[in-house]
């Protein structure tokens, strides 16, 4: 899986993640340490863990076992899944987008402007 951390300098990682304790370590780093104006990209093949970072990214904030977030599915055929955070995180919503069924790269109008609605990422 390949993670983008976008924000004033835009990073990209190569992160093999061998097993799930090790996807959930790495979200829970991430909790720890996101800040308000990031946003960050999940690229991979099928089966690559990247709706498993962000199960385990949901848990970690909401302070919950991975189990208890089970709202937290692959937006494939909606584009976009909204996952509330509880009062006190950092961040009130995450925000999950799946464009695997974006045709040619081309976002669809409405979700290019979401995405660059820097609202989003307060």
């Amino acid at each position: 899986m390949t993670i983008t951390v976008l924000e004033a300098n835009d990073r990209e990682l190569l992160v093999a993640l061998p097993s799930l304790s090790a996807t959930a370590e790495l979200a829970a780093v991430f909790a720890r340490s996101l800040k308000t104006g990031v946003a960050i990209g999940l690229s991979g093949g099928l089966g690559a863990g990247k709706t498993e970072f962000v199960r385990q990214l949901v848990a970690a904030f909401r302070g919950r076992s991975v189990a208890e977030c089970r709202d937290v599915v692959s937006p494939s055929f909606m584009l976009e899944a909204v996952y509330p955070l509880p009062a006190g995180c950092p961040f009130a919503a995450v925000h999950h987008w799946d464009l695997y069924r974006v045709a040619g790269g081309e976002l669809p109008g409405e979700l290019d402007e979401i995405i660059a609605d820097t609202q989003l990422l307060k």
